[in-house]
């Protein structure tokens, strides 16, 4: 102690101030010993601090030290079991570390919070242990004190241990967060970890909750604003217009002999407890007892059964009590807002109940169909979870697991994760509003008609809709194995679903004029004489020389007589004629020619049916010419728009629609002697409708006066004969010869996509845009036919990255049979460089190549340039005697799928540098042919060029059959082609891209050997082409079928079912189809009854040359009086391409183009009035400057001239099938045919609504409903003016729109309405909706509310809520005036149903139709 030399002052120095005893002097609670000595025993160290003391032990005498460790071990043996705590320190003893309660005392200090108290008191499960409760109070509110208890699981054996223990369980609670353990004693460490565990635990268990009530907050602000914007939309009618309305209503009830009013009144005839019972109710909803007794005198309950009295009270009261006498539900103000009064049992149905006892779950589970003894088993076995029960029965229904995951219970906080589910719970929130219902995420249920209601719940982790949710149907009244036999089909139907994941005499309408070219009897034989001189001048004519001989060369020449004995024997005639042969142009002059020879021309009218209208027309010149006579003659045409025949025409060249529509007109066919269907091969849905009407009329036919002669290149004979030999009598095959004309085609040699690139040296790359994008797999083809074996093809280094087009150098390492698949076999791989081989691994076929189709084109301009005509065909073994060609070289024919497709080709070939060097001095010449040209460009096509020029035609499949381009000796083909497919299920259509069959492959490939052995170019490879189907699947398998279903109703046996009548066609449609297309004629008005018979609206849409709902709108439009714009937008969707030209280069300005006819106006908002606006403005310019001011203006727009052209062809036929039914006057559809403007006073009658919008959109609704869209739009958004807040518009994005039947669907990009931020109807009916990436709507307009009240479904008024519906859509509106828009309505439909069955009844002075009018003009203001 250095110099203190006395004790006292010793201990001071050691801050020792009491021994401990008890003298009565208290010194403090323990001794502070952190200064003293501690000497060794060891050796003479003396240690002033603990630690120095032991790390002085450990490190001078370990041996002693082990000792002591090892004697401590032994003495604390019973603790390793249970680990008692240290003793409490007692007062002036040492103390090495601090205890728990010492440790809480200083966190009470340093946070100045007084001493905690202990609390010890007795275990409830144990008596012999204790717990501990522990309060840190705070000194100044003790609302604030800190109350911990010892958990029972921490019991301890005394009472000083549980109060340590406590000290720890506070000290976790307060110090969580500090490394407590560190300094705690070691035994209480373990207990320190599992509260600070039990801590993070509770911590996160906090989190997932707070987090869960802030989703469930999030999506009840999601769910109110939802409602809010999907509030219904509101029914507006102004005073005055609800006058004019009322005055319109009782006007023609005054006129009406069977005026409600004189009905006998009261119940007389009916029951006191009906009568009774509609007073009950009738006074339970407000009602006055004197107006509910004169409502049931004046309506005559006794005629009614309760709801329908019911109902009729209510529109008699609503109608007749003044308005402030109305209860407040049905007043004023009051619409939309939900009174439980008549849908007691629905909401019934659909409220959420709380957790039921076990019998109400036995009674809920029974309610859906299920026994009550199998509900009280699924119950047991599922520990009484209703839920897990009720999926566990519909398990055993359907007979399959739905899902094994178990089910979340209704009250569960997270939602569904499938996007899929939410969707559809949006879409059905748009669309059924208050019918429909969700009292859990993972529930909803459906209020349908009659009372049924569909209950469906997700499972958790459901993959929706991959796994089937439960279904559960129930309805009072139906019998539970109905409900589950009905719960059963309906779970089968989502299951595939989900697989599958669709001119007459006016006076009388509907009986139209019978056309013939009957003869008198001296004016036939008058004919005749003429005909035959004439065939002996053409026979004996020098000028005819040529011509004759040409036709003698023809492989069919030496088939006449067989033809014409053939059609003498049977009468149906199959003609098998290979492509060259001249069957097309030959076959009927050989029916003709033998005919005038026999002295029988003039009973001799042929009708040969073409595929297309070019054909026809093309055809058809070509006989003329080959007969020295010119088209309109003996040789004629009859296409839609165009006509060139006369009464002496004897042989005629038509589509097969004018045919059909002639069959209409005449159904015995007694005018025509001949049918020639020719291409029968492409199956159509005109020719295979016309196969089956010519083999009912073969059947029906005693006289066997009609022969039919079917002729195609590539079809089935047996298939064809087979199925006109039953019912056909006669000689043969029941009737039915064969005949097959060999060809005369020279040789062709193929090549394919890989000559192609090995002979222009272009190559694909990994990453080309030509190339397969995703993983590295097998061609489309080898996928296609798994079967056929190839070795695996080698994966294709990442360096491989040739640029487009270029000659890129190809790598050496692969295997030279790794691509012999593609190739077509491991011995045609060693034929091809590796560039070639590496190209083939990579290529997507099915994309078009347009740089190698600018190489290869120039390939063969060059090498024909520079080693003649046969430079492609040198060193090729064609087996053919003809020398080689000479002179010029032929045209080039390159088949592509579509006119786009083709204005980018010929863009390209056109402005090709390298396609120039090329041809060197050679001129080249770019045309394109496809069906959408008019008829003088297509004929350039078909005319010889100079010398020293190179034709190249790039064409659709117009170019395959029956036209022939006679200088083409070269063919490059695709092998692709657009179809339009049909989801019945779904309707919508999807216009595909896909392969041709092999048939059309080998038609175009027969177009390079007409005049000269030729060359076929094939790009695509020769795996690809053995994969081609044989024959494209018919026509009528890929369409919707509601003209076809007119037609067959119009020109078969109106009496037999679609589906017996369709049954019978060559290829039945498929049953779900032909259900779908009759339910839509049914929704239109078309079809009526189970009988499904024609209704006068439907006898006229027969009639019309277009789809049924542009008829009907066109109808409408007359009716209306809004005809001109109606006419206009209908031939613009008859036309069926764009008519807004968009370049690539000049997207933006057409787009700008197209926005600026769109704008403002009556063409806001609306597709089909853009199309209205750019038609004025074209057909202005045309009448002010002629036709070059009018492609001028049509040029500055954007806009096709060729469709404009072909718009005001399309909009005189319309006009003329109008004025024809009775429905337009001549005048008018003379004015159109002829451009006149202005129309004459009679005809501008019929566009005096032409300027309103509303009324003109109001037609296209009626034509067009239910294709109807509701608009959904997001929480609005104001900006501040000088006036005052102004909405905005909102963001396109966030707008939705949803159909009826498939949901939420998107605006496509090319609408005017794709940048629309706003609709303020909400409401739009749209004409075109198509599939792609997303389900997209192209063509839309918004439309009024009243047009849908007017024109659109069945109206329901639900008079408490104050709402309507229409088919399901809700829309709000107070009670009187949702009665008036039903009476309007009815009255409406009955005046519309007299002017269809007589056309020429006038509307104009109607009471009704003016109200009418007036609303949809004013949209009710």
């Amino acid at each position: 102690m250095g110099g203190v030399k006395n004790k006292e002052e010793k201990k001071k120095a050691q801050h020792v101030y009491s021994s401990g005893g008890g003298s009565g002097g208290r010194g403090p609670a323990f001794v502070d010993k952190r200064s003293s000595l501690h000497p060794c025993p060891h050796c003479d160290r003396t240690f002033k601090q603990v630690q120095r003391y032991r790390d002085h032990l450990q490190s001078k005498h370990p041996e002693a030290a082990a000792a002591a460790e090892d004697g401590a071990e032994a003495q604390q043996a019973p603790a390793l079991v249970a680990p008692a705590a240290p003793a409490p320190p007692q007062q002036g003893a040492f103390v090495a570390e601090k205890t728990p309660k010492m440790l809480l005392a200083d966190w009470c200090q340093q946070n100045k919070r007084p001493r905690p108290r202990f609390r010890v008191s007795a275990a409830p499960a144990a008596p012999d242990s204790f717990v501990a409760k522990v309060v840190l109070p705070d000194g100044k509110d003790s609302e604030k004190d800190v109350v911990v208890f010892l958990d029972a699981a921490h019991a301890a054996g005394s009472e000083e241990e549980a109060a340590q223990r406590g000290a720890v369980a506070a000290l976790a609670r307060v110090a969580g967060e500090r490394a407590l353990h560190r300094v705690l004693p070691r035994a209480y460490r373990d207990l320190w970890q599992d509260l600070g565990a039990q801590a993070e635990e509770r911590a996160a268990r906090q989190a997932r909750q707070a987090a869960a009530a802030e989703a469930r907050r999030e999506r009840d602000k999601a769910r109110r604003a939802a409602e809010a914007r999907r509030r219904p939309t509101a029914v507006i009618m102004s005073e005055h217009q609800r006058r004019m309305v009322e005055g319109a209503l009782a006007q023609l009830r005054s006129d009406s002999s069977t005026c409600t009013d004189d009905a006998p009144g009261g119940a007389a005839g009916a029951s006191d407890a009906d009568a009774d019972g509609v007073a009950a109710r009738l006074a339970g909803l407000g009602f006055a007892p004197g107006d509910v007794g004169d409502a049931m005198a004046a309506v005559a309950v006794s005629g009614a059964a309760g709801a329908a009295a019911l109902e009729a009270c209510l529109d008699w009261l609503c109608m007749h009590v003044p308005e402030g006498e109305l209860p407040p539900a049905f007043g004023p103000g009051a619409e939309g807002r939900p009174v439980g009064v008549l849908h007691s049992t629905l909401r019934g149905a659909l409220r959420p109940t709380a957790p039921a006892a076990a019998s109400g779950d036995v009674t809920e589970l029974a309610a859906f169909g299920y026994a009550p003894a199998a509900a009280a088993g699924a119950l047991a076995a599922c520990s009484g979870d209703a839920d897990a029960a009720l999926r566990r029965l519909f398990r055993d229904l359907v007979g399959h697991d739905c899902r094994t995951g178990e089910a979340i219970p209704d009250g569960a906080d997270e939602p569904p994760g499938g996007e899929e589910w939410v969707e559809e719970r949006m879409a059905l929130e748009a669309i059924y509003a208050g019918d429909a219902a969700f009292p859990f995420e993972r529930r909803t249920t459906l209020a349908l008609d009659g009372g049924l209601v569909l209950d469906v719940r997700l499972e958790a982790g459901s993959d929706y809709p991959r796994d089937l949710p439960v279904l559960a149907l129930r309805r009072e009244g139906v019998p539970p194995e109905a409900l589950r036999a009905a719960t059963r089909a309906l779970a089968a139907e989502a299951g595939r679903l989900v697989e599958a994941s669709g001119r007459h005499v006016r006076g009388a309408p509907g009986r139209p004029r019978q056309r013939t070219n009957a003869l008198l009897p001296e004016q036939a034989a008058a004919e005749s004489r003429r005909l035959l001189a004439r065939q002996r001048e053409w026979q004996a004519s020098p000028r005819t020389a040529a011509m004759r001989a040409a036709r003698g060369r023809l492989p069919a020449a030496a088939h006449a007589h067989a033809v014409e004995a053939a059609l003498a024997a049977h009468r149906v005639l199959v003609v098998s004629g290979a492509t060259g042969c001249g069957k097309s142009t030959q076959v009927p002059q050989f029916v003709l020619d033998a005919a005038i020879r026999d002295g029988r021309g003039a009973e001799c009218s042929i009708v040969c049916t073409q595929p297309r209208r070019i054909s026809a027309v093309g055809v058809a010149s070509r006989v003329a010419q080959e007969r020295g006579e010119s088209v309109g003659g003996t040789v004629g045409y009859s296409v839609r728009l165009d006509t060139r025949a006369c009464a002496t025409t004897r042989l005629l060249y038509s589509t097969t629609g004018v045919l059909l529509r002639r069959l209409q007109a005449e159904p015995g066919l007694t005018s025509v002697s001949h049918v020639v269907v020719d291409e029968v091969h492409e199956r159509s849905v005109d020719t295979d409708l016309l196969l089956l009407l010519l083999r009912n009329l073969l059947a029906c036919d005693a006289s066997g006066r009609l022969r039919v002669v079917l002729m195609s290149a590539t079809a089935d004979v047996g298939l064809f004969a087979h199925y006109f030999s039953a019912g056909v009598e006669g000689d043969g095959a029941g009737g039915v010869g064969t005949l097959t004309i060999p060809g005369r085609t020279f040789p062709v040699r193929d090549l394919y996509l890989e000559d192609a690139l090995e002979l222009t040296g272009h190559a694909i790359g990994r990453f080309s845009r030509y190339a397969r994008k995703g993983p590295f797999a097998k061609p489309a083809a080898a996928q296609a036919h798994p079967d056929v074996a190839g070795p695996q093809e080698a994966a294709v280094p990442e360096d491989w990255e040739a640029r487009d087009g270029g000659a890129a150098q190809a790598p050496t390492d692969t295997p030279k049979g790794a691509l012999s698949w593609a190739l077509g076999s491991a011995g045609a791989a060693r034929e091809y460089g590796e560039a070639t081989r590496r190209s083939l691994a990579v290529v997507d076929e099915a994309v078009l190549n347009f740089e190698l189709l600018e190489a290869l084109v120039a390939h063969i301009v060059a090498a024909e340039a520079a080693r003649g005509p046969d430079a492609l065909l040198q060193g090729w073994e064609s087996g053919s005697t003809e020398p080689p060609p000479s002179g010029d070289a032929g045209a080039i024919l390159v088949f592509l799928p579509g006119a786009p497709e083709i204005g980018r080709a010929v863009r390209a070939l056109s402005s090709s540098a390298a396609l120039r060097r090329a041809a060197g001095a050679q001129r080249l010449l770019v045309l394109p042919l496809h069906g959408a040209l008019p008829p003088a460009q297509q004929a350039r096509v078909f005319e010889r060029v100079d010398r020293g020029m190179r034709k190249i035609v790039v064409a659709t499949n117009v170019a395959e059959t029956s036209i022939t381009i006679d200088d083409v000796t070269c063919v490059i083909d695709f092998g692709r082609l657009k179809e339009m497919r049909y989801d019945a299920a779904r309707g919508i259509a999807r216009l595909q891209e896909t392969w041709v069959s092999l048939a059309a492959a080998q038609q175009r490939r027969g177009r390079a050997g007409r005049v000269r052995p030729g060359i076929c170019f094939r790009l695509f490879s020769r795996s690809q082409a053995a994969a081609l189907q044989e024959h494209q699947a018919p026509e009528v398998l890929r369409v919707p079928l509601q003209a076809l279903c007119l037609a067959v109703k119009a020109a078969g046996d109106p009496e037999a079912p679609l589906a017996d009548t369709l049954g019978r066609l060559l290829t039945p449609p498929e049953p779900g189809a032909v259900a779908a297309a009759a339910c839509a004629l049914t929704e239109l008005g078309a079809l009526s009854g189970p009988a499904e018979a024609l209704t006068p609206l439907g006898r006229h849409l027969a009639r019309l040359p277009c789809d049924a709902r542009l008829g009907k709108a066109l109808l409408y439009g007359a009716m209306l009086r809004c005809v001109g714009p109606v006419l206009t937008a209908a031939a613009a969707m008859a036309y069926g391409r764009p008519v807004f030209l968009s370049p690539h280069e000049r997207r933006a300005e057409a787009d700008a183009a197209k926005r600026a006819l769109a704008a403002g106006g009556a063409a806001a908002r609306s597709d089909h009035l853009a199309v209205v606006a750019a038609f004025a403005l074209w057909k202005k310019a045309r009448a002010q400057g002629g036709r070059q001011a009018a492609a001028q203006a049509a040029a500055a727009h954007f806009v096709s001239d060729a469709a404009m052209e072909a718009m005001a062809a399309t909009r005189a036929d319309f006009a003329a099938q109008l004025a024809d039914l009775g429905f337009l006057p001549c005048s008018y559809a003379r004015a159109c045919a002829e451009g006149a403007h202005p129309l004459p006073p009679e005809a501008a009658a019929f566009d005096d609504a032409s300027g309103n919008a509303r009324i003109v959109k109001a037609a296209l609704c009626a034509g067009f409903y239910p294709s109807i869209l509701r608009v959904e739009h997001p929480a609005a958004v104001f900006a501040e003016t000088h006036g005052g807040a102004l909405e905005k518009d909102a963001d396109p994005a966030r707008l939705k729109f949803f159909d009826r039947r498939r949901g939420r669907v998107f605006i496509h990009p090319a609408s005017v309405n794709f940048s629309c931020g706003s609709f303020p109807s909400g409401w739009l009916v749209y004409t075109d909706i198509v599939e792609t990436s997303k389900v997209f709507v192209r063509e839309a307009s918004m439309v009024p509310v009243y047009a849908l009240l007017l024109f659109g479904g069945s109206i329901v008024v639900k008079h408490a809520e104050g709402l309507l519906q229409i088919d399901g859509w809700v829309l709000k509106a107070p009670a009187r005036i949702a009665v008036l828009v039903r009476e309007l309505r009815q009255e409406v439909d009955r005046l519309l149903l007299q002017k269809v069955e007589r056309p020429g009844l006038d509307l104009a002075h109607s009471p009704a139709v003016a109200a009418m009018h007036n609303l949809l003009a004013t949209d009710g203001f």
